[in-house]
C-alpha cells in the first residue's frame, strides 16, 4: 500500500537494453535538485529529504522515501485538508508533477489527479500549484537538467513517475518530448536566460522592516557591504503581526538566512534582477 511518502521514478527501457549507469545517477540528482525546488516554491519554510530503498533493475524503477520536514504551510494548501492523510498526499503528487510541468505537451492536472478521491476544488487547487510551478526558474532549470541528461541515454524511451511500486505510472513522459523538456527548442520565446539561487549567509541585521507584509530589510555579512532582501518567511511576518519585531530580531543581531536570488544573463555576466533578493527563511535565530 502506497503512502504519503513513497514515490518512484521510472525509466521505460527499449527491449533487451539496459540503461547507462552514468545517466541514470545524474538523473537522480537532476531529480531530487528539482523536487527540493518544487518544495521550497510550494512551501518556502520547508525541507526536503530523498532516500533510496530499493531499484528494480528489470524496468528500471527506482523506489524512494520523502521526508517532509516544515514549520509553516501556506493558506493555499490548509484548504486542502480533509483528514489527517489528504494533505500530505497532495503535496507529494504536487511535488511528482512538477517534474513534468516544463513540457507543453503533457496533459494537465486534471489529466493525473481526476480519480474519485480528489473534489474539484482539490484539482483546481492542484492547478494553481502546477501554475506556480511552471513559472518558477528554479524548478524549470532543475527539469531541464534532468531531462538533458536522460536524452543522452538513447536506451530510455520514456519517463514517469509511480505512487507504488507496483503501480503504473500516473504520469509518463515518452522521450519525443525529451528535446522540448530539456530546452533543446521550446516552443515560446522565452527572453533573457535567468537563474534562481537559494545560497545560505551568515549576516548582521541592520536595519529590519517593522510591518508584517514583504518589506525591504537591510543585511550586512562579515567583511562585505550591506545589501538588501524582501523579508517573506513566513513565520518572521506572522510573529510580527501578532506581536510586533521580536526582541530576538533587534538591530546588530547575528543571522543565518536561506536567500533566493533571482539573477539574467545580459552584457556577458548574471546581473541582479530587480527586487530579486529574497529572505524565503530565517534559520537563526529560531523563532519558535
Amino acid at each position: 500500500m502506497a503512502t504519503d511518502s513513497d514515490l518512484s521514478l521510472h525509466f521505460k527501457l527499449k527491449d533487451g537494453e539496459k540503461a547507462d549507469l552514468e545517466v541514470v545517477a545524474a538523473a537522480m540528482l537532476a531529480w531530487v535538485d528539482a523536487l527540493r525546488s518544487a518544495a521550497l516554491t510550494i512551501d518556502p519554510s520547508s525541507e526536503l529529504k530523498v532516500e533510496i530503498v530499493d531499484a528494480d533493475e528489470a524496468s528500471l524503477t527506482i523506489n524512494t522515501i520523502i521526508e517532509w520536514f516544515e514549520k509553516h504551510i501556506e493558506p493555499k494548501l490548509e484548504r486542502l485538508e480533509r483528514g489527517g492523510t489528504r494533505l500530505p498526499r497532495t503535496k507529494k503528487l504536487a511535488l511528482a508533477a512538477a517534474l513534468f510541468v516544463v513540457t507543453t505537451g503533457i496533459p494537465t492536472a486534471s489529466f493525473y489527479f481526476g480519480e474519485d478521491d480528489f473534489t474539484d476544488e482539490d484539482r483546481a487547487t492542484m492547478q494553481e500549484i502546477l501554475e506556480e510551478l511552471r513559472s518558477d526558474p528554479a524548478v524549470q532549470n532543475a527539469n531541464r537538467k534532468f531531462y538533458r541528461t536522460i536524452e543522452r541515454d538513447p536506451s530510455i524511451v520514456a519517463v514517469g513517475v509511480k505512487e507504488k511500486p507496483d503501480s503504473e505510472p500516473f504520469i509518463m513522459v515518452p522521450s519525443e518530448h525529451f528535446a522540448e523538456a530539456g530546452g533543446l527548442w521550446s516552443p515560446e520565446d522565452e527572453g533573457l536566460p535567468e537563474r534562481v539561487t537559494r545560497p545560505i549567509v551568515e549576516v548582521v541585521l541592520v536595519k529590519p522592516a517593522l510591518v508584517h507584509t514583504p518589506r525591504a530589510w537591510t543585511f550586512k555579512p562579515d567583511g562585505l557591504p550591506e545589501f538588501e532582501a524582501v523579508m517573506r518567511d513566513p513565520l518572521v511576518l506572522a510573529a510580527i503581526q501578532e506581536q510586533g519585531l521580536p526582541e530576538r530580531l533587534r538591530e546588530g543581531i547575528p543571522m543565518t538566512l536561506r536567500l533566493e536570488v533571482r539573477e539574467v544573463y545580459a552584457d556577458g555576466k548574471w546581473r541582479l534582477v530587480r527586487g530579486g533578493r529574497s529572505v524565503i527563511r530565517v534559520l537563526h535565530p529560531d523563532l519558535d
